[in-house]
């Protein structure tokens, strides 16, 4: 769910959330502890039949810690 959205400088920034216990089991991850994530920077280019390609800049991984609210 998108909680909020903004375009600044060119640039598009979207806060969004989903519920904790998602229906994509057994794909989601467990977010107790320290997990690693990945940040998508830039867009993704869609052919013309919706298929979505590569992103074309790498991801940013980070370990993120929920539990402790620290990055």
């Amino acid at each position: 769910m998108v909680q909020s959205s903004r375009v600044e400088g060119g640039t598009v920034s979207v806060t969004f959330s989903r519920p904790v216990n998602s229906v994509e089991f057994p794909y989601d991850s467990s977010l107790l502890g320290c997990q690693p994530w990945q940040f998508v920077v830039g867009l993704n280019r869609m052919a013309p039949n919706g298929e979505l390609h590569h992103h074309t800049r790498t991801p940013v991984h980070q370990t993120v810690c929920i539990d402790e609210c620290r990055i």
